[in-house]
């Protein structure tokens, strides 16, 4: 299972997908998944920030495919895990896929 927050049904933290198998190819400098700067570094960055698995296959061959909003670099809209950029930043909606000039309120 994921490494989580104590919240039910809270988003894990890192990418140990089992405790048999640990995924997470970036742990390597680390040397362990319990290493506190390890799970620092996915608090603003691994999965649900800066990349996703578009499926359950793409999880256990591990193919992330990256978070982006190409057409107007607000990233920060499809990362679950971009808190401080979400609350940080003005939202425009987007209507048919048309962003807005205007911000919300």
């Amino acid at each position: 299972m994921p490494i989580t927050n104590s919240a039910a049904g809270a988003a894990p933290v890192c990418d140990a997908a089992s405790s048999e198998v640990f995924h997470d190819q970036r742990v390597a400098p680390w040397g362990s998944i319990y290493d506190i700067d390890y799970l620092k570094s996915n608090i603003e960055g691994g999965e649900g920030y800066d990349w996703y698995y578009h499926s359950d296959e793409a999880r256990a061959a591990q193919i992330r495919t990256p978070i982006t909003d190409g057409v107007h670099d607000e990233h920060w809209i499809y990362r679950y895990k971009d808190l401080k950029n979400w609350w940080g930043s003005a939202h425009h909606k987007r209507i048919a896929g048309t962003r807005q000039t205007a911000a919300t309120d």
